[in-house]
C-alpha cells in the first residue's frame, strides 16, 4: 500500500511503498550499508529502463522484481523521487533487520513490519505482530534487541551499543556517519553470531519484571487452557449429578434373564427393546427418562405413572399403569424371546408406588424386588400375595429360580430396628418436647422432618395423626403428594396444610438438615407468623435414615440417648448448643441385613443376583448365604 509516512528514525515525511518497514530509504541506507545508495545492480538498471511514464498512468503497476536488498533500496529511493503511487510488485517481502528496542515494542502502536497504527487498540498488537511476522516471513526475534544482558544472552557491551538510539541527524558529517554504521553493523553482526533469540511464540512469555505482571500473564493462561484454578471445585463431581450420567452398554442386573425386558434401566439410548419396567419414582431408576421419552412402553404402578408423567413430562401414550396383585400378560414376542410371560406387580414397602416385579416365564419364576423393605406380615401373610405366599410354603414345589435382590444394606453392622419402633422412638422426642414447651413460657418448639421427593411420609404423617399436629407442605410438594394422598384415610389428609402460620412441622429436604441453614430458616418462619402468635424458640429437626448408625453417607455423628426403659435407644442427638437440635432416627425404607436374611430363609431363591454395589455381587452372595447357614444351623440344633 503507497502512503506517505513519518519516518521514525529521522521524523522526515517520504513516500512508502512498502508494507515492511516505516523507515526511510536514506536511514536504511545509512544504518545498513553506505554503498547501497549508490551502487545499483545492473539487473536493477534493466529492470528500470523497462519502466515507462509512471505518472502517465497512475493506475499502472509496475512490474519490476526485487530480488536483493540492495535492489529494494534502490527501487525505493527511484520511485519515491519520480512519486510513484504504485508499490513494488515482490513475489515475498524482504525482512529488513532492523535493531528494535524491545521495551518500546509494547508501548508504541505502530507496527514495526507493516506500520499499522493500533492506537488505543494496542492490546491487539501481540495477536497482530504474530500473524503479521508469518504474512511476511519476518522473524521477531531477528529484530529484538535487550537492554538487560540476561533477557538477551549477549554481553552487556554489545547489549547496550545495540539498544542505543542512531544518531542519524548528523549523518552529514562524515566521520560520525561512519562512526555509526560501524556500530551498527557491529550489532548486527554480533546480534546474528550471538545465541538466536527465542522463536514468536515463546518471544512474549519472557518473564516479566514485577509481580502483577506475572499474576496477570498467570491468570491470561489459565483462561486460554480453560484450566480450573488450583482450589477449584470444579473436579469434584456433585452429588446432585451423581446418577445423570449415560452409559453405553446396558448392566446385566437391569435384564430379566433369558429376556430382553428391561427394569430400572434407561440410560442406554436407542437399546435393543421396547419394554421396560419402573420399580419406583427416585431418582436413581428413573435417571434417563425425559420429556422426550419414545423408546418404549414403561409398565409401574398408577402412582409411579402419575408422577412420570407430572414430573418428568412423559407422553401418556407411552406409559402402562397395572394394578396391583393383578396378574398381566405380556405381549410383547420380541422383548420375551416368543415365550410366555405373565407379570405381577406386588407392594415393595417402600416409598409411594413402589413395587416389586413377579415374572412367570414358562415355568421359570423371577422377582426383581427393585428397593424393599422386607416384611412376612406385609409380603407373605397378605392374601392378596399368593405368588409369594405359594413360594414360601413349605409344601408347594415351585421354588424362585432368581431373586434380583437390593443389596444396600448388605453388611452384618446394619441391624435396623423395626419402622414401628423408629417411629415410635421420633414419637417420643416429640412428646418430651411438648411436655418442655407447656411447662415453659418461653419455649416452643419447631419440628422438621427431612425427607426425598417422595418417601419417609408414613414417619411424620404418623406423628402428626398421634399428637394433632399440621404438617405443612408446599405447593410443589403438595402437588407430588396429590398422586398417592387419594388413598389416604380423610383423617391423614387433614393434618395437611399449604398455611405456614398454621403449621407445627416442616417437610424439608434431607440435605438441608444442618446448622448452617436451620438457623435462618427458623428466623424466617418467625417472620412468616410475625406477633400473632407465640414465636418459635428452636428447631426439633429429624433425619431419618438407616446411614445414622454408622455415620457414613447420610449419617450423623452425634451421641446416642440415654438409655430408656426397654433398653438401648436408637435416637442419636447433635445439637448446635443454642436453637438447633437434630436427632438420627434409624428409619429406613430398604431392608436391613438382619431382614434380608429372613428374605432368602423365606423364598429359598436358587440364584441371587445383586442389584446395588454390583462391584462387589460374590462378596455379597457370600456374606448372606453365611449369615442363613449359621441361622439355620442354630435352629436345627433346639
Amino acid at each position: 500500500m503507497v502512503r506517505f509516512l513519518d519516518c521514525q528514525n529521522c521524523t522526515k515525511r517520504y513516500l512508502s511503498i512498502s508494507n515492511i518497514t516505516t523507515t526511510c530509504p536514506k536511514c536504511i541506507s545509512a544504518a545498513i550499508s553506505p554503498k547501497l545508495a549508490t551502487a545499483p545492480t545492473p539487473e536493477l538498471l534493466k529492470k528500470l529502463s523497462k519502466l515507462k511514464n509512471p505518472l502517465s498512468s497512475p493506475q499502472s503497476t509496475v512490474t519490476a522484481q526485487c530480488t536483493t536488498l540492495d535492489d529494494e533500496l534502490i527501487l525505493t529511493q527511484k520511485l519515491s523521487q519520480n512519486k510513484i503511487s504504485q508499490p513494488c510488485n515482490s513475489k515475498k517481502p524482504i525482512p529488513i533487520p532492523i535493531p528494535i528496542d524491545r521495551e518500546k515494542l509494547s508501548e508504541d502502536p505502530l507496527c514495526f513490519i507493516c506500520g499499522r497504527d493500533f492506537g488505543a487498540e494496542i492490546g491487539r498488537k501481540i495477536s497482530h505482530l504474530k500473524s503479521c511476522s508469518r504474512k511476511y516471513g519476518v522473524q521477531l526475534a531477528d529484530h529484538i534487541t535487550y537492554h538487560d544482558s540476561d533477557d538477551s544472552g549477549c554481553d552487556s557491551d554489545t547489549s547496550s551499543d545495540s539498544g542505543s538510539d542512531l544518531n542519524l541527524d548528523s549523518a552529514d558529517s562524515s566521520s560520525d556517519f561512519e562512526k555509526e554504521n560501524e556500530i551498527t553493523k557491529a550489532a548486527v553482526v554480533a546480534t546474528s553470531k550471538a545465541q538466536r533469540q527465542p522463536p514468536l511464540e515463546n518471544f512474549f512469555t519472557v518473564p516479566a519484571k514485577n509481580i502483577n505482571a506475572v499474576l496477570l500473564q498467570g491468570a491470561k493462561t489459565l483462561a486460554k487452557k480453560k484450566v480450573p484454578p488450583p482450589n477449584s471445585n470444579s473436579n469434584k463431581r456433585k452429588r446432585k449429578n451423581q446418577f445423570n450420567r449415560e452409559i453405553t452398554r446396558m448392566p446385566a442386573f437391569k435384564i430379566i434373564q433369558s429376556t430382553n425386558i428391561i427394569v430400572d434401566g434407561f440410560q442406554v439410548p436407542n437399546y435393543n427393546s421396547s419394554t421396560y419396567f419402573l420399580s419406583h419414582f427416585h431418582s436413581d431408576h428413573f435417571t434417563g427418562i425425559t420429556s422426550d421419552w419414545k423408546q418404549g412402553t414403561i409398565f409401574c404402578s398408577h402412582t409411579t405413572a402419575t408422577l412420570v408423567h407430572q414430573q418428568l413430562g412423559v407422553e401418556k401414550r407411552y406409559l402402562c399403569p397395572v394394578k396391583l396383585n393383578t396378574p398381566t400378560l405380556l405381549t410383547a414376542p420380541e422383548d420375551t424371546k416368543n415365550q410366555h410371560v405373565i407379570f405381577t406387580l406386588l407392594d415393595a414397602n417402600h416409598c409411594p408406588g413402589a413395587v416389586m416385579i413377579f415374572f412367570q416365564i414358562g415355568p421359570t419364576r423371577i422377582l426383581h424386588v427393585g428397593d424393599f423393605r422386607f416384611s412376612r406380615s406385609i409380603m407373605l401373610d397378605n392374601e392378596h400375595n399368593h405368588q409369594l405366599s405359594m413360594i414360601a410354603s413349605d409344601n408347594n414345589s415351585a421354588k424362585l429360580d432368581v431373586l434380583y435382590l437390593d443389596t444396600t444394606y448388605c453388611d452384618p453392622k446394619f441391624d435396623l430396628p423395626p419402622q414401628s419402633d423408629a417411629i415410635a422412638a421420633a414419637l417420643g422426642v416429640v412428646k418430651l418436647e411438648i411436655e418442655n414447651a407447656k411447662a415453659s413460657s418461653t419455649l416452643k418448639p419447631l419440628f422438621l422432618f427431612g425427607a426425598y421427593t417422595i418417601g419417609k411420609e408414613n414417619l411424620y404423617m404418623a406423628v402428626a395423626e398421634r399428637l394433632n399436629l399440621k404438617v405443612y407442605v408446599d405447593k410443589q410438594k403438595r402437588r407430588t403428594m396429590e398422586a398417592f394422598t387419594p388413598d389416604w384415610s380423610e383423617a391423614r389428609q387433614k393434618t395437611l396444610t399449604s398455611r405456614k402460620k398454621e403449621a407445627d412441622i416442616l417437610i424439608v429436604p434431607i440435605s438441608n438438615l444442618n446448622f448452617n441453614t436451620l438457623p435462618d430458616l427458623l428466623r424466617r418462619q418467625n417472620n412468616c407468623i410475625g406477633g400473632l402468635t407465640k414465636q418459635f424458640s428452636h428447631i426439633v429437626a429429624f433425619r431419618p435414615t438407616g446411614w445414622m448408625l454408622t455415620g457414613e453417607k447420610g449419617g450423623m455423628a452425634g451421641k446416642f440417648l440415654p438409655d430408656s426403659e426397654k433398653g438401648k435407644s436408637i435416637v442419636r442427638l447433635c445439637s448446635n448448643g443454642t436453637n438447633v437440635k437434630v436427632f438420627g432416627i434409624p428409619y429406613s425404607e430398604h431392608s436391613s441385613f438382619g431382614e434380608l436374611v429372613d428374605c432368602l430363609i423365606a423364598l429359598k431363591p436358587r440364584n441371587i443376583v445383586p442389584t446395588v454395589n454390583c462391584s462387589k455381587s460374590a462378596e455379597q452372595v457370600h456374606t448372606l448365604m453365611t449369615a442363613v447357614r449359621r441361622l439355620e444351623v442354630g435352629r436345627n440344633s433346639f
